[in-house]
């Protein structure tokens, strides 16, 4: 709960207004009896202070001002008013009563009255209320103090209440018989009570919080999972100063019993800053307490270095009677300057009990910019994975890529050895394409590509560019029979192409031409030449109607004997017709291979567009090979207004009947004072099950919200009551990435 703006506010405008004091005390005095003086004012000889009144006494023998009647004092971007004001100018005492009000900039406060000390510069303000804001804080706060004591760099508050509703009486507010603030520091609050109207609902005998970072008003959660049963969890933050902060975690679970823990942050200056976390839970299940403890240390090795640790211990109770623990160790060393960056990770597990097993990983990642023309890279990664309930799996991966700029062309030299990784049989969004081989090593591989040189043939400018590679290879793939074995040999690839390059024909018409000639040479004695070639027409047919059509050309003769750069031969007619109208649009797309005698899938797509905020999208795919329509795919984006938004697409398999996957994403507001705000993931290619659903059904009262939340991951449904006007961080909604049906297609 940030505190800050309220007691710097005050204390600026009471020190100011003393420095105004001191400069209308400078102003010449004239000899003789007080004057006064009817609708008057005065200023300093600079005019930096104002002060104005229905009536201003002079005494010069007492040396006091007196000023009665709308009285204003301006200074800088502080303005004080009030209905009476004395500044005795022999005690250094300044005194103001009446609707005392005082403004900075966009921020107030007002008071009963005000009395202020210029040389000890203590003062004190009763019956003071401020309406104040923050980057930090929503709307606006509105604080209140029956009397308020200002030193130099700290002010007590005395009897004070806060709340962020606008309305009297409010429907919250927050008390406390003292604040102490340490200015630019931390803010102490001593009695802190929480009361819905005149209903006291939560007590704390005392709260700290910092004024140099953002700071979380928490209240209770309370809810039920299918592991815990109802429980409510609490959390408590304590502030000390910069260097020692941290939270204590108060919980009961209905199943499990009791959770006590803390989690404190510290900084040791150049030793390094962190966390300590101890986590105790009395699992009465199994009879015995789990427990977790985590320790995480960042220090700075230099300007551009920095190195975290961390280490995590977690036990419980297995349904064998066997104690389980694992041990989990991290350290990772980061490097940045202006001529590259450098990363060191080396991680491990070791597991004892039921699951026993261990794994080791480790990553290394090089780049520097040696000079304007040189840059190398270099990639390391590790994996000996011997934990149970994923795949057994064990390699060592490196590349090391440097690429030198010569004046007339690119050089590039690799070495690499790569072992395609094990599936982990973690619930990928959508499956990637798998590479035919298991392990690669280039030892090494040069390449040399010339700058492209225009060359006028045909009438048209063709950017000509040809290059030479040469690379000894090792290959662990299926090559012959059923089971991997291993190739090695040697490949010399020289080639040259052109393009592309984009002509106009006539009007509406544009035309697109390349290619591209390679010649590969192996030691095994085989040989390949691959001829590849593209030629497009886009014509437009009206300003909404346009027709393109191209053609792909792949000729090889001879072969490979590697797996890895197999290439098949194309021969790939394409037709498209687009159509866009302002409110809707549609397309259709086919294509049939003249080399391998088959027909692509017809693709056709009508995008319906109501509205700048509404927009349905309908894809379907047609196999023509099978007659029959592969998949649907729709899309729905809408946002009329501000508090109405919903996202939802669904992908349709009519071959097997079924529903492949379905996304959704929805902030509707349902009545006057109710939202429902959810986000749900269905099916996947291998198999059809809920990957996420989180809902929320949210109760606007105000000031306030209450939620009603559910995850189906944990199968949790827990209560949320905020305050609006506070940070809070609560359950994410929105698909992120796993809103794959809203992705734009990969470019072939």
């Amino acid at each position: 709960m940030p505190h800050t703006t309220y007691p710097r506010t005050i204390c600026n405008l009471i020190i100011a207004t003393a420095i105004t004091a001191a400069a209308l005390a400078g102003a010449p005095a004239a000899t003789g009896a007080p004057a006064v003086a009817h609708a008057a004012a005065c200023a300093t000889a600079k005019g930096e202070a104002q002060l104005s009144a229905d009536v201003l006494s002079f005494d010069v023998g007492g040396r006091i001002i007196l000023a009665w009647g709308k009285v204003r004092l301006a200074y800088k971007d502080i303005v004080i008013r009030c209905g009476f004001m004395k500044l005795d100018l022999a005690t250094n005492e300044l005194f103001a009563e009446g609707n005392v009000w005082l403004q900075q900039n966009d921020e107030e406060v007002e008071a009963r009255s005000l009395t202020y000390n210029l040389k000890t510069q203590k003062g004190k303000l009763y019956d003071a209320a401020a309406t104040i804001t923050g980057k930090e804080i929503r709307g606006e706060l509105k604080v209140k103090g029956s009397q308020v004591e200002v030193a130099k760099d700290v002010i007590n508050i005395f009897n004070g209440s806060l709340t962020s509703c606008d309305l009297d009486p409010p429907h919250y507010h927050i008390e406390a018989t003292g604040v102490t603030i340490y200015i630019d520091e931390k803010v102490v609050i001593r009695n802190v009570s929480y009361w819905e109207g005149k209903l006291k609902i939560f007590y704390w005998p005392y709260l700290v919080f910092s004024l140099k970072e953002e700071n979380e008003f928490e209240l209770p959660k309370i809810g039920y999972s299918e592991r815990e049963g109802w429980y409510i969890k609490t959390t408590y933050n304590y502030y000390r100063n910069d260097a020692s902060r941290g939270s204590i975690y108060l919980d009961y679970m209905e199943r499990l019993g009791a959770g006590a823990g803390m989690k404190h942050r510290y900084d040791f200056g150049k030793v390094g800053e962190g966390f300590i976390y101890l986590y105790l839970l009395g699992n009465r299940i199994t009879g015995h307490p789990d427990a977790s403890a985590e320790l995480s240390h960042e220090l700075s090795l230099g300007s551009d270095t920095t190195a975290r640790l961390g280490v995590r211990y977690e036990d419980s109770l297995g349904a064998t009677g066997t104690l389980n623990t694992t041990l989990s160790t991290s350290l990772v060393i980061d490097e940045k300057d202006p001529a590259g960056s450098a990363n060191l990770v080396l991680e491990g597990t070791w597991a004892h009990g039921d699951y026993a097993g261990q794994a080791r990983r480790g990553s290394a990642r090089v780049f520097r910019r040696i000079n304007e023309s040189l840059e190398l890279r270099c990639d390391a990664s590790y994996l000996d994975n011997q934990l149970p309930d994923t795949p057994i799996d064990r390699y060592f991966n490196y590349l090391v890529d440097v690429r030198q700029a010569l004046p007339w062309a690119d050089a590039r030299l690799v070495v690499e050895n790569y072992v395609k990784p094990k599936d982990t049989g973690e619930e990928d969004e959508e499956p990637e394409e798998d590479i035919p081989w298991n392990a690669l090593r280039r030892l090494p591989e040069l390449t040399v590509t010339t700058r492209p040189v225009s060359v006028n043939a045909l009438n048209l400018k063709l950017p000509v560019s040809a290059g030479a590679q040469w690379g000894r290879y090792q290959e662990k793939a299926i090559h012959d029979g059923w089971e991997p074995s291993v190739l090695s040999a040697d490949r010399t690839r020289l080639w040259v192409g052109a393009g592309p390059v984009y002509q106009p024909l006539w009007k509406g018409a544009r035309a697109s031409v390349s290619f591209k000639g390679t010649r590969d040479s192996y030691t095994t004695g085989d040989r390949r030449l691959t001829l590849e070639a593209e030629a497009g027409i886009t014509q437009e047919l009206s300003s909404w109607l346009t027709l393109s059509g191209s053609y792909q050309y792949r000729g090889i003769w001879g072969w490979s004997p590697f797996v890895y750069d197999e290439l098949d031969p194309r021969g790939l007619v394409s037709l498209k017709l687009q159509l866009d109208k302002e409110n809707w649009g549609a397309s259709i797309s086919a294509g049939y291979d003249l080399y391998t005698q088959e027909a692509d899938n017809v693709v056709g797509q009508v995008t319906i567009r109501p509205t700048r905020t509404i927009s349905l999208d309908v894809e379907g795919r047609y196999d023509v090979e099978a007659g029959a329509i592969d998949q649907v795919t729709a899309r729905l984006d809408a946002q009329p207004r501000e508090d109405f938004k919903v996202r939802l697409a669904a992908r349709f398999l009519p071959s097997e009947n079924v529903l492949d996957r379905l996304e959704g994403d929805v902030d509707v507001k349902v009545a006057k004072d109710w939202s429902v705000k959810a986000t749900a993931v269905y099916g996947g290619v291998n198999e059809r099950a809920i990957k996420r659903l989180d809902i929320g059904v949210v109760k606007d009262l105000h000031c306030r919200e209450l939620a009603l939340m559910y995850n189906y991951k944990s199968q949790e449904i827990w209560l949320e009551y905020r305050i609006k006007a506070f940070p809070f961080e609560g359950l994410k909604f929105g698909l992120g990435d796993q809103g794959v049906l809203f992705k734009p297609p990969v470019a072939q």
